[in-house]
């Protein structure tokens, strides 16, 4: 349970232009369900799923005149990871939102998916990565919202499929030294304090 719940709204002005702003609205409850798996196939292949199924419900509010909503979504994000050889390792990531409800508004469907890969030389210490989102250009925007006296109809695309090429170089590998002087016995015990 929320109360209080900050939404979107949006009136019809003079001349038929509409504005919107965020409101502190009525009441809402969430709950659902998600569910995560991770699954190492074989040395060089993994695998992780996560998702989550939920039900919005929102009171609505008078002063708005937006009447009560409920709605049941579920989201999904897929992740592949491939270690094609020692120092080159690939992923995929894929998503998908299902039509989402909220007080004015309805969102459709959205999907989309990523690549990188990484490749590490240097003896580990650099890093080279390159990574690709959106790489099937289908990351679209659109829905409707209503309120007293207009219903629009939106749909907008961004600039979503972008490349990164990235390096790294570690000065200090930290992490990987303090492992191996915990396993020297190295590591401060807290009686030491």
């Amino acid at each position: 349970h929320t109360g209080g719940i900050i939404e979107r709204v949006t009136t019809l002005g003079e001349a038929g232009v509409t504005y919107t702003t965020y409101e502190n609205l009525n009441n809402g409850y969430a709950y659902g369900i998600e569910w995560i798996g991770n699954r190492e196939f074989t040395k060089w292949f993994k695998a992780n799923l996560n998702l989550s199924f939920f039900q919005n419900i929102f009171e609505g509010s008078e002063q708005f005149n937006i009447p009560r909503t409920e709605s049941w979504q579920w989201t999904s994000k897929l992740n592949l990871n491939f270690n094609v050889y020692k120092a080159l390792s690939m992923s995929t990531a894929a998503y998908y939102n299902s039509p989402r409800t909220f007080a004015q508004e309805k969102r459709n469907a959205m999907y989309w998916a990523d690549i990188s890969a990484r490749y590490d030389f240097l003896k580990g210490k650099a890093s080279l990565s390159l990574r690709i989102s959106d790489i099937f250009n289908s990351r679209k925007f659109d829905g409707e919202s209503w309120g007293d006296g207009f219903h629009i109809v939106s749909k907008y695309t961004r600039e979503s499929r972008i490349g990164y090429l990235g390096f790294s170089y570690r000065i200090n590998n930290y992490k990987r030294q303090r492992t191996r002087d915990m396993q020297d016995g190295d590591s401060m015990e807290m009686d030491d304090f």
